[in-house]
């Protein structure tokens, strides 16, 4: 499990470059001479060797039992995504004009809007030749209670038709459909009192802005980031398998956009090195309801889990697969139902935030899972020693037996040598009880000599291979769980012959 166990022996290579490069400081007479040096002498917990995991965290329960959770935040749905506001004109063809709100008014069935920005461009013409004051009064627009009201006064200056063209800015004007029509008015007269017809009255709404709308928004699919979760828990290994009991996958769902909605996936897959790409397959296929906040909440956030584990999915197998990444499209349905009489709301701030949770508990069944690293080998000084003797103790609390090999190779990626002359080392696992719990610890120990013809053998090693094989000690079929309380420790000792010289 990216090397919790045994990579602790890569320590003891550059430990072991530095001791020997340290050599000539000690003041030696020319010769042979003796040294026992110590190389490693440490103790590591499981919590230890885990917490350096990306992209995840320590779940600890009250019993200190151990579970890793990889997060993926996934890119959020913003209200703006979802409705974007169009230019619209409404015509004024008399001094009241009724207007019938439609889709070839307004492509969105709206309720109200309440604007945040935008502006209405007022256009009209007088073909008389006189001054002329002018008020315009949209009774569907308010402001604080009061309905939009344009003064113009207009100065006939030249020839007519006089064309006049004005602007008023739209923030904090609320816009009512819900009458199902629009009523404008307007008054035009001149220094007599007398009134004058206006033509081509044209109000245009543009660049608009909402801080809320309410309406119906339509039925929309919306493809959230592909999006990529590293599992880095099986980083190193290269054969055997890790079986993880009771891991658990969790959407969960923040969302304060006032629609029905379902979750989707457009794919859902893990990538194994061994299995190649495995598809997880769940109800998400058919799309989940998500919570959202009706009308008497706006301005809340619903929170929605959904949870899928063996039962309701093939979890078992994606994990067990020991995945190095999971890689999914998930998608929001708005408005599933298709149903114009479900109102709905949004306000500029509304989203829906996708957060994607893997849980795996460190309870597990370890069949020959064989982890491998490659480390640099360089000892300039190899040449100075004549014989060596290494001893490895491990006291192992811990529900793993380990075995350990490590293989020198040379510049053409050839084993020249290894460090152990069995093929096999075995660290039996801790003594446990009958509930699987580790009780004691369990001792094992290693003496490897390198004579001088292994030790000139690796004057051409640039690299060494550290390989490790982990098997769980299983209690009535069960995995094993892992404890905070559960530590191994590793000694490593050198005993070298060393050939010094004149300085």
């Amino acid at each position: 499990m990216k090397n919790i166990y045994f990579l602790f022996l890569c320590l003891f290579l550059s430990s072991c470059v530095q001791k020997y490069k340290d050599v000539d400081t000690f003041e030696l007479e020319d010769g042979q001479q003796n040294f026992a040096i110590p190389l490693i002498n440490t103790t590591i917990s499981i919590e230890d060797a885990i917490n350096d995991l990306d992209h995840s965290y320590l779940n600890i329960d009250d019993e200190n039992f151990i579970t890793i959770v990889y997060f993926d935040s996934i890119e959020s749905l913003k209200a703006n995504e979802i409705v974007t506001l169009p230019d619209f004109t409404i015509p004024a063809f008399d001094t009241v004009t009724i207007i019938p709100i439609d889709n070839n008014l307004l492509p969105i069935d709206l309720d109200l809007i309440k604007f945040k920005a935008g502006e209405i461009q007022i256009s009209f013409e007088s073909a008389h030749n006189e001054d002329l004051d002018i008020e315009f009064q949209i009774n569907n627009l308010t402001k604080d209670g009061s309905v939009f009201t344009f003064q113009k006064h207009l100065n006939a200056a030249g020839s007519p038709p006089f064309v006049v063209n004005e602007n008023v800015a739209l923030e904090d004007y609320d816009l009512d459909f819900q009458s199902n029509q629009f009523v404008i008015s307007y008054s035009s007269k001149n220094n007599m009192g007398e009134h004058r017809p206006l033509n081509n009255i044209i109000f245009l709404f543009q660049n608009l802005d909402f801080k809320f709308v309410q309406g119906y928004f339509g039925q929309h699919i919306f493809d959230l980031a592909l999006d990529t979760l590293v599992i880095d828990l099986f980083d190193q290994s290269i054969s055997g398998s890790i079986e993880i009991e009771d891991a658990k996958l969790r959407l969960i769902a923040t969302n304060s956009i006032g629609i029905p909605s379902k979750i989707t996936s457009d794919f859902f897959e893990a990538e194994s090195p061994t299995q190649g790409v495995i598809n997880f397959t769940s109800t998400l296929d058919q799309g989940v309801d998500i919570e959202y906040p009706t009308l008497n909440e706006i301005g809340t956030a619903k929170t929605t889990t959904i949870s899928f584990e063996n039962s309701n999915s093939n979890l078992s197998t994606l994990i067990n697969s020991n995945p190095s990444e999971l890689r999914y499209q998930l998608a929001a349905f708005i408005n599933p139902d298709d149903d114009p009489n479900q109102r709905g709301f949004l306000q500029d701030d509304s989203e829906l935030k996708l957060n994607l949770e893997v849980e795996v508990p460190l309870w597990i069944k370890v069949n020959e899972f064989t982890l491998e690293d490659t480390v640099e080998f360089d000892l300039d000084i190899i040449d100075k020693i004549k014989e060596a003797e290494f001893k490895l103790r491990i006291d192992n609390g811990l529900p793993v037996s380990v075995e350990i090999q490590l293989f020198f190779q040379n510049s053409s990626g050839e084993i020249i040598d290894s460090l152990f002359s069995l093929e096999s080392n075995l660290f039996e696992a801790g003594m446990m009880d009958n509930d699987g719990r580790v009780i004691a610890s369990t001792l094992g120990e290693q003496i490897v000599n390198f004579p001088s013809e292994r030790i000139s053998r690796l004057t051409d090693a640039t690299n060494i291979i550290v390989r490790g094989l982990l098997s769980t000690a299983e209690i009535n079929g069960v995995g094993s769980k892992f404890y905070t309380d559960y530590e191994i420790t590793f000694q490593l000792g050198i005993k070298a012959l060393v050939m010094l010289e004149d300085e």
